[in-house]
Order: structure tokens, then sequence, then C-alpha cells
């Protein structure tokens, strides 16, 4: 309840790639804002990058000190993120990206939250099967969602919203 889930999760309803007469419901998570590469290799676009969060959560009324430390946590956590998901050829490849679980076994991955509250809030029913784009990304974000790593998601609610409203704030 203190953290706005629906920006890290996601339900919505999409058309069924293997049928595509028919749709099925598409469960998505929060993923890395920048390219996997910028993640896995030292260098310029990375200390970069670090840097404009940094300045963002400084912009924000974050302190120095707070806005470097968070930033870190931030950024170590979209790492562990992107070292789980699919590269760019593999997520547009149906064979490797199209994986249907169960409604049960997708509520099972999550225990720090009701998962009937975000359905709910999506305003879609219940279905048998969830179609989940990027299982291995799914796996590592269930682990990781949890009251362990609540400031890193906290400061990644911050970034998004700082990042959709920066310019009229």
């Amino acid at each position: 309840e203190e953290l706005c889930v629906g920006a890290f999760v996601n339900f919505a309803l999409t058309v069924d790639m293997k049928d595509s007469s028919s749709y099925i419901l598409l469960f998505e998570t929060m993923k890395p804002l920048m390219n996997k590469e910028v993640y896995t290799k030292s260098g310029t676009l990375q200390e970069s990058y670090k840097e404009y969060i940094k300045t963002l959560l400084t912009l924000s009324g974050e302190s120095k000190e707070d806005a470097e430390r968070n930033a870190q946590e931030f950024f170590e956590l979209e790492k562990i993120l992107a070292q789980n998901m699919l590269g760019e050829a593999d997520a547009k490849n149906t064979d490797v990206s199209y994986n249907v679980l169960t409604y049960n076994k997708l509520v099972s991955m999550f225990v720090d939250f009701d998962m009937e509250k975000v359905l709910k809030g999506s305003h879609f029913q219940k279905a048998d099967k969830v179609l989940v784009e990027d299982e291995n990304l799914l796996r590592c974000f269930s682990e990781l969602f949890n009251r362990t790593n609540f400031n890193a998601f906290k400061t990644a609610l911050k970034i998004a919203v700082l990042n959709m409203w920066g310019e009229t704030l």
C-alpha cells in the first residue's frame, strides 16, 4: 500500500500472437529505462546515466548524499533486471517471448502484494492464462519486489514521475 504497484506491474489486453483472432491477458513488469548494454558495459554512457539519475534526484529535493546513495541503489536494481531480461532480438522473437502462465502461477510468484487488487485496478477479469513476454525478467522482478528493496523501488517511482512530469513541475 505504501508503494504504487501499478507503476511496476500492469495487466493489459493484447492480440494473441499465436491466434490473431483472439485476445489474451498480458502481464508486464518494470523494465530498466536504458538499453541492456548500459548496465553491463562500463563507460561514458553508464556514467552519464548515473549522473543523470543523481541530478534528477537532487533537483527533486534530495540532498547530494541521499541522491548519490539512491541513484546507486536504483542503478543496481536496474542492472540486476537488465542482466535477466531478453535481448532486443529475442524480445521480438515470438518463439522466445510468448510465455503463457496460469493466473495462479503468476500470483504465486508475488508474495508481498495482492495481485487481485492489481487485476481489479486494471479493470480486467481473471483469466485462466496470462501472457508474459519475458519470463526470466518476471521471475527476477518478483524476487526483488519486496520490502528489502523498498527504497530502490521508491526511487524508481520518483524517477518515473519526474521523467513523465518533470518539465511541467
